[in-house]
């Protein structure tokens, strides 16, 4: 059977179903033991891994980004950030930067991950000799 995004967020929903159901379970039980409790706070967590999971696959995003935009959509919103990173000019002469080319990629170097950025300084430093 081929995998596909649909057919592992369909598994994904109906694990999650599953984990619901005996959270319900567990939650309707009087006198829970300790070890019951800990299962229950595990059950817990699994619930949210889960949906953490389906909603990543559901919109191609990790759900805990803190600005809600892609890498490269940072990128499309202005182009004139490309323009101010460009490293192939023939002169390599360095170009002072206004205010807002220097706001551009201050927005753009934000969202990187830190090895992102250090391969883009290595790239930009490269290119700089």
């Amino acid at each position: 059977m081929p995998f596909n995004t649909r057919t592992l967020i369909k598994e994904y929903k109906k694990s999650l179903r599953e984990l619901n159901h005996l959270k319900q379970k567990y939650n309707s039980k009087k006198g829970r033991t300790e070890k019951e409790d800990v299962d229950l706070q595990l059950i817990d967590s699994m619930i949210s891994d889960m949906q953490f999971a389906i909603q990543w696959l559901q919109t191609g995003r990790n759900p805990d980004m803190r600005r809600g935009v892609d890498k490269t959509g940072v990128y499309l919103t202005d182009p004139r950030v490309l323009d101010s990173l460009r490293v192939d000019r023939p002169d390599h002469a360095e170009k002072e930067l206004s205010r807002e080319e220097q706001e551009l990629i201050e927005d753009a170097l934000c969202t990187l991950t830190v090895r992102e950025k250090d391969v883009f300084m290595l790239i930009n430093s490269t290119f700089a000799d």
